[in-house]
């Protein structure tokens, strides 16, 4: 039986390098064995591990950072997310936070140290991807552009950067498979995906991005259809009816997601570009096959068996304590039921039709840079660093320009996958543009579009974060159709929005203010207090809870505390125990949160309680609860938003 690999093989040889930006390295060319593209290597590590490291340990979300400690810290003592409390999200990342305070102490900077040791090993990857599509030095800028837009704007250890690290492992994984053809590779990326849903439920959607770009490349082992070897009808009509079942099913999917908060913003940036992809794969399908449903059917579980089985060990090996203990359906509902409510309470709209408009000026410069592509290439370089340079001048002093800038790559993934799926769409003589190129390029779009979907329901500028270096390096395996295009002005617009990123966006940590409006960077002080760590943040959030947790921790005696809504630091910094189920109140029940609270306070003896007078997505208690707490603990003192109450 013909196998994929006979249709679709790397090619054996690659041009000679007449430039530093000119052409990728493929696997078993010359250029792949010299040291360039080790050296880039080694430099782009350098600098991303100094860049990451002027700001791992500054800036905190306190609700966040108090949540991925608390529960870590749970976890370290005996406890099971979802069964034993409420974990946010799966609850893998518990675990290498748990091992993270062993290492390295139980305080807020340990979990960090794992995040930046996850960063320091994706860093490599990343730059392996965009060698599969550029030069060394283009794919070097291009890896010191994904840091810029990533990790370092938002270095707290959160489960999404985790959902990044094992979709782009597993996206490398990939890309190797389609060099090599060892099934290895696919049991590997398997492995990342399972990994990447242990840590939260949207590593599913890495998952659905390597099914879809399986379709893709069993399409590929089909012969064409010709007079001498037609397509019979029957089994033609088979697949093809399953593969229009099977792409309907996936764009209802996306719509089913988004259904309780569409609008046009959610249905161009999460259903649009996959809806594209789908009819991508539509469109190879019509071009017919000699191959029978059933020889298709065993292509197919070729490559998702593999896949599959490596998604399987780690999920597996994670679910042997629930099956013990009789509480797979807690696992069940707390990963696949109780997100969903998260649906109506955080909430971040994405970019509005206004903002969309942002892009037409990057794509008004990619076009004058083709337009140049026959003339000399500083001619070409001119007419893009002109504008490029107005508008970095321009960026902290106008707010319109930052917006623009910013807002030109943030509500760039739509067009860049439906700009990847016009390229798969065109015949191979029309791009120059052979069908292994086409499954690496199918392949970046589809993690691209999928892994995107992180941003729903909250699509803030933090979140783009999330999956910015996906969508950049989408950006460059289309480009890489374009052989003819100039170097030079990519590599012009890459340093632009690098510059702007170093300049103008993470020095500030502004997170989700980052695409409003240029913030100056404002000194951070230590936490003193001990389970801090060290953390720097803004001198306001010192005092605040320098002075909540000294006096709570001088009042409770080292005694269990109750403290909400929403605050698990205060738990974690005070070195507390939680008395209650709760990360997060909304998680629960509201109709039953008096009782719950009541019970757990008697149940434990406790004789101090903080109030948290302005919580996140949960609001204020319930005024019974309020009114018991402050009968029943009659003294108080209020510091800052947090009200502590206490009897004698």
């Amino acid at each position: 039986m013909a196998t994929i690999s006979n249709q679709i093989e790397p090619p054996s040889e690659a041009p000679a390098v007449s430039r530093l930006l000119a052409e990728p390295v493929q696997f078993g060319d010359s250029q792949g064995r010299n040291r360039l593209p080790t050296l880039v290597l080694l430099v782009v590590w350098i600098l991303s591990i100094t860049w990451m490291g002027l700001y791992w340990n500054r800036g905190w979300v306190a609700h966040d950072d108090g949540m991925l400690a608390q529960s870590a810290d749970r976890v370290l003592h005996g406890e099971l997310p979802h069964r034993d409390f409420d974990e946010v999200y799966t609850g893998g990342l518990n675990y290498l936070h748990a091992l993270g305070f062993r290492a390295f102490g139980e305080n807020l900077v340990s979990i960090r140290r794992v995040l930046f040791v996850f960063f320091a090993l994706w860093v490599p990857a990343v730059y392996y991807c965009a060698l599969r599509f550029a030069s060394p030095v283009a794919s070097g800028i291009f890896a010191l552009l994904a840091v810029a837009w990533s990790v370092p704007n938002y270095p707290a250890s959160m489960p999404s950067w985790y959902n990044l690290f094992f979709a782009t492992f597993g996206l490398a994984a990939l890309l190797r498979y389609l060099e090599v053809r060892a099934v290895h590779w696919l049991f590997a990326a398997g492995i990342s995906a399972g990994c990447s849903f242990l840590i939260k439920v949207s590593g599913l959607y890495f998952i659905g991005a390597v099914l879809l770009f399986f379709l893709f490349l069993e399409q590929s082992r089909a012969e064409p259809q010709t007079p001498s070897n037609p397509s019979p009808s029957s089994r033609w009509t088979l697949y093809r009816a399953a593969l229009d079942i099977c792409v309907f099913a996936f764009v209802m999917v996306l719509i089913l997601l988004i259904r309780r908060l569409a609008d046009f913003s959610e249905v161009y940036f999460f259903v649009l570009p996959g809806a594209a992809l789908g009819v991508v794969l539509l469109g190879r399908a019509s071009s017919g096959g000699s191959l029978s449903t059933m020889a298709r059917l065993r292509a197919l579980l070729g490559l998702a068996v593999p896949f599959l089985a490596g998604i399987a060990i780690p999920v597996a090996v994670f679910l042997a304590p629930y099956v013990f203990s009789h509480s797979l359906d807690k696992f069940y509902r707390g990963v696949f039921i109780v997100p969903f409510v998260r649906v109506t309470k955080a909430l971040f709209p994405p970019p509005s039709p206004i903002d969309l408009a942002a892009v037409l000026p990057l794509l008004s410069l990619v076009a004058i840079g083709w337009y140049c592509r026959f003339q000399k290439p500083l001619i070409a370089g001119a007419a893009v660093s002109a504008p490029l340079a107005v508008a970095l001048f321009l960026a902290p002093q106008n707010v319109t320009t930052y917006q623009l800038v910013f807002n030109s790559l943030y509500t760039l993934m739509p067009v860049a996958v439906i700009g990847g799926a016009i390229v798969l769409s065109r015949s191979q003589r029309t791009w120059c543009f052979g069908e292994f190129d086409r499954a690496k390029l199918f392949l970046v779009l589809s993690v691209a579009a999928l892994c995107s979907l992180i941003q729903f329901p909250y699509s803030s500028p933090t979140y783009f974060s999330y999956v910015s270096p996906l969508v950049l390096l989408a950006v460059l395996a289309i480009s890489s159709a374009f052989s003819n295009f100039p170097k030079l002005p990519q590599a012009l617009l890459a340093i632009f929005y690098l510059l702007f990123m170093m300049l103008y966006v993470t020095p500030s940590l502004s997170l989700d203010s980052m695409a409003k409006i240029y913030i100056l960077p404002y000194p951070m002080v230590k936490l003193d207090t001990p389970r801090a760590g060290g953390l720097e943040v803004a001198f306001t959030d010192q005092s605040l809870y320098d002075n909540v947790v000294e006096f709570v921790r001088r009042k409770s005696n080292g005694q269990t505390i109750y403290a909400g809504p929403d605050s698990p630091e205060i738990y974690f910094l005070v070195g507390s125990k939680n008395p209650t189920r709760m990360i997060f109140d909304f998680l629960e029940d509201p109709s039953t949160e008096t009782s719950r609270v009541l019970s757990a306070i008697d149940r434990s003896k406790i004789n101090i309680v903080v109030i948290n007078r302005k919580p996140g997505a949960s609001g204020p208690l319930p005024q019974d609860l309020t009114a018991e707490l402050r009968e029943r603990f009659p003294e108080s003192k209020n510091i800052g938003k947090f009200e502590v109450r206490w009897r004698n």
